[in-house]
């Protein structure tokens, strides 16, 4: 991966015409290292959360709650909060299987659960640079997410019961 590496920033250097002096200017530029940090801050809450055992929070779930809704809530927090994916199916599945069997319809339903987590974590770091790209505010693009992420849900989950 290391040589890889060296060659592709070689070729960018050799083909862009941009030096070393502008290769070092585009590394070291604010930007540059405002990324990179927020990449290793979100990087490193994910290693967090996926090294932290939270098996012991079904204890603290009411027992009456359907597993329907645990199978929604949970994925979708724990990504929402690691900002990646599979933060959210490592830390919930675990979970889940203690409260019941997965069968494809339940596992289907936590797994759109913990994309659509992922999808809105201020974490995404896709959704960060693109907003930073753009010029905008992360939660401008919030109002135009949120309806379809709820449609999203909505339709999995009834399908989900539908097919369970």
């Amino acid at each position: 991966m290391v040589i890889g590496v060296v060659i592709g920033i070689i070729l960018l250097t050799r083909l862009s015409g941009i030096g070393l002096g502008g290769l070092f200017r585009a590394f070291t530029g604010e930007k540059s290292l405002e990324l990179a940090l927020v990449g290793y801050g979100a990087m490193l809450l994910r290693g967090v959360f996926v090294s932290t055992d939270l098996s012991c929070i079904i204890d603290y779930i009411p027992s009456g709650i359907p597993v329907h809704v645990i199978a929604v809530v949970l994925p979708l927090l724990f990504s929402l909060v690691s900002g990646v994916p599979t933060g959210g199916v490592a830390l919930s599945i675990p979970i889940i299987q203690q409260v019941t069997v997965i069968t494809p319809a339940l596992a289907s339903l936590i797994y759109i659960s913990v994309f659509i987590g992922y999808l809105g974590s201020p974490l995404h770091l896709c959704y960060i640079y693109t907003a930073q790209y753009l010029g905008i505010s992360i939660t401008k693009g919030y109002k135009y997410m949120i309806p379809s992420c709820l449609i999203t849900i909505a339709t999995t989950y009834t399908l989900s019961i539908l097919y369970t």
